[in-house]
């Protein structure tokens, strides 16, 4: 399908969930179309995941558009205090002129796991090619796009707050105009292409689990 999403509801905007509390969605897939909202919290399949409201295996390919002054917009959420595992987003994220703007999250205070981000980011403050604001965890992931933005930018992540941590993720090199805000984190580091990362097994370093 190819959704087209333009909200006035003065409310946070997604594909499938506006506002997700305590929920859980598994194996979802949004491809084609855009979403706009028009307040803070815009996300290309959830504006908002709040409580302990879990993403697994979802995939957003979905362009992102946000006006001038909103905050918390991303390629697959806006916002999100839960888990988000295995999952991606491919579309353009832009919000030129808001702030905390993430190639997959805008602003994430959970755990984010085995995820990366395809599509260009454009923001104003705490941009990231995955996530424009950590103060959780994330690990084993990486990011692809162009990120632009005026300051606290990151092929990986714009900023990362006192309790963000970071393992194991990888950003395209040379793909940051502006600042290279990801360039000191422990255990990241950029790649040129990613057969880099794919063939080197970096993805699964200190990880048990299953891709």
């Amino acid at each position: 399908s190819n959704p087209k999403i333009e909200s006035t509801r003065k409310t946070p905007t997604g594909s499938i969930v506006d506002t997700a509390e305590d929920t859980t969605l598994f194996n979802n897939l949004v491809e084609g179309g855009s979403v706009k909202g028009d307040v803070s919290y815009i996300g290309g399949m959830v504006g908002k995941a709040i409580g302990k409201t879990s993403l697994t295996n979802c995939y957003a390919d979905i362009n992102v558009n946000a006006p001038k002054g909103v905050e918390y917009v991303g390629g697959l959420v806006g916002y999100t205090e839960g888990t988000i595992t295995h999952c991606s987003a491919k579309g353009e994220v832009v919000a030129a002129g808001s702030d905390y703007v993430g190639g997959l999250v805008g602003y994430s205070i959970g755990d984010i796991l085995h995820c990366f981000a395809w599509g260009g980011v454009i923001g104003d403050v705490k941009v990231g090619g995955l996530v424009g604001f950590v103060n959780g965890s994330v690990a084993n992931s990486y990011a692809a796009g162009h990120v632009d933005g005026k300051t606290d930018r990151g092929g990986l992540f714009g900023n990362i707050g006192f309790d963000g941590t970071a393992n194991y993720c990888y950003w395209k090199h040379s793909n940051v105009y502006g600042g290279t805000g990801s360039a000191a984190l422990t255990n990241c580091e950029s790649y040129t292409n990613a057969s880099e990362i794919v063939t080197n097994d970096r993805l699964n370093k200190g990880y048990d689990g299953v891709w």
